[in-house]
């Protein structure tokens, strides 16, 4: 969960675990069909629009970027890329370097951003009381179980 954004950042619930799947399988079907690269990416809103006409699920923007991060970072889904044009999976080793690329540099300016708010602190209000050492910090994948089978999503 992050901080000021709990509202929609918190711990995926069962039914959100089952969607996963659902999204999950709908990935790996467009592979088994040969549907890879750019040119097969689906946008957010057609996630959206099809869960809605499908299963009858209203899912928020920000909760399918957090089942896209939650796919990602279990290994359930091997390669799968975004671009402003949606998701894919990586054709090719420049997509998914691309993409890997895409999410350095958009690391970089958030840390940029955090230092600069970090130095504006201390300036106006003095030592911050608690400093997160990030390098310390033990990242591992999310290994939840998921339940539910999915169906043919697009």
């Amino acid at each position: 969960m992050i901080r000021n954004f709990e509202e929609i950042t918190y711990t995926l619930t069962a039914e959100e675990k089952g969607l996963m799947q659902i999204l999950v399988d709908a990935f790996l079907a467009k592979v088994d069909k040969g549907q890879v690269g750019k040119k097969h990416a689906v946008k957010n809103a057609d996630i959206q629009r099809a869960l809605k006409e499908k299963l009858g699920v209203k899912v928020p923007p920000a909760r399918i970027r957090h089942l896209i991060t939650a796919i990602r970072c279990s290994d359930l889904v091997e390669n799968l890329c975004s671009t402003s044009n949606g998701y894919f999976i990586a054709e090719n080793a420049e997509e998914f370097k691309s993409t890997i690329y895409s999410l350095q540099d958009r690391l970089i300016s958030q840390e940029s951003t955090l230092v600069a708010l970090k130095k504006q602190y201390r300036r106006n209000f003095g030592p911050l009381l608690e400093e997160i050492d990030l390098d310390s910090l033990d990242l591992k994948p999310l290994d939840d179980e998921y339940d539910v089978q999915g169906t043919a999503l697009f």
